[in-house]
């Protein structure tokens, strides 16, 4: 135990650089990294832009003859808990591993490929680990019944209630093993690759999709006093898989039916009127990418020569051609002139991560 605090503290105050001497075991130290845009405005709570010590799963796989070895023997770390930096978009993390108590420190022989996902709160099964006993320690591991050796993945369902930042991660060898001139992406991860202060990189990127709902009145006069939102809440999240960053994080199946989901407003409804000039911010949540069937419901308040009449307003956004993917965030801007005519001016995509541009969905509506 000393022996591995006093190299985990050496580490770190090396900024991740180990003990080169081939004879002492080397811990394994992750740098963490988040491929997440800046943006501007305020982000909801729910959104992840900076660490703040979520918990995150982590994978550990060897790697033979260039293959995932999902077997039991083959998962040297399956699905540890640790928590992620204290602050800030990037830090060190380490792990720690239940039969020692100790840190996890690299095989002596062979590689590993490594692969994380932080569910900040989202529901997972809950026989996703199954307990062994081993040394007389009560141990935890991820249940068979989520592998598929044969396509090489471990994956398990997840369910969002609109308020999770669901993120998924993996370490990228051909670009660690830059870091050093004598390694190979092919000997990466390994002890010795950490020798020669290749460790791996956990590049974290959201998964889900991120809606935003602003709205303006044609006419003074007109209050919402609510906004919820109806989408799939539900997906196949692939935590492991065998071509990182090339394979979708997360698959949908046809048949799940959207669910209720929470929108958090960026202030309390009903304190005054929408305005005419501009759009109000209403609200964000989180949602499965796919083919979506999205509902916006309203409940909106409108002053007339009569008096105050309350309406629920429904606006069906899939009517509009929006198909949800991965990363992205959808900035829709309705334009209200009653109950009875809601119409989007605007639905504009933005990224969170790289490789997307900008661009209006039907900019004719």
């Amino acid at each position: 135990m000393a022996l591995s605090l006093l190299l985990l503290s050496c580490a770190k105050e090396r900024g991740g650089d180990v003990s080169a001497v081939t004879d002492e075991p080397v811990p394994i130290l992750f740098q963490t990294s988040m491929n997440i845009r800046q943006e501007e405005r305020d982000s909801p709570k729910s959104v992840i832009d900076t660490w703040s010590g979520q918990e995150l799963m982590v994978f550990g796989i060897y790697r033979r003859n260039g293959v995932l070895d999902l077997g039991r023997s083959g998962r040297f770390i399956d699905g540890a808990k640790t928590q992620a930096p204290s602050a800030g978009s990037a830090g060190y993390i380490s792990l720690t591993n239940e039969l020692t108590d100790n840190s996890y420190f690299y095989p002596s022989q062979g590689t590993l490929d490594f692969f994380s996902c932080c569910l900040a709160g989202a529901s997972y099964p809950s026989d996703l680990y199954e307990t062994y006993s081993e040394s007389g320690h009560s141990l935890h591991r991820i249940a068979e019944k989520y592998i598929n050796s044969q396509d090489m993945t471990l994956a398990f369902k997840i369910t969002v209630d609109g308020t999770q930042d669901v993120m998924a991660a993996y370490a990228d060898r051909e670009a660690d093993s830059r870091r050093s001139e004598v390694i190979s992406p092919d000997e990466a991860y390994s002890s010795h690759s950490a020798r020669e202060n290749v460790y791996p990189t956990l590049h974290f990127s959201h998964v889900l999709s991120r809606l935003s709902i602003k709205a303006k009145a044609v006419s003074p006069g007109l209050w919402v006093r609510n906004v919820s939102v109806s989408a799939r809440n539900t997906a196949r999240l692939v935590a492991v898989r065998p071509n990182p960053g090339s394979t979708p994080s997360l698959e949908i199946d046809p048949e799940d039916a959207p669910g209720p989901l929470k929108v958090e407003s960026p202030v309390p409804f009903a304190q005054s009127a929408l305005p005419t000039d501009d759009f109000r911010d209403l609200g964000d949540c989180m949602i499965v990418p796919g083919d979506t069937q999205c509902v916006v419901f309203f409940t909106l308040k409108q002053e007339g020569k009569e008096g105050e009449d309350t309406t629920n307003v429904t606006v069906d956004m899939s009517k509009y051609g929006l198909v949800f993917k991965p990363g992205m965030w959808y900035d829709i801007k309705l334009s209200i002139f009653g109950p009875q005519s809601v119409e989007p001016v605007t639905a504009e995509m933005y990224p969170w991560v790289s490789g997307y541009g900008a661009f209006d969905i039907n900019s004719d509506i």
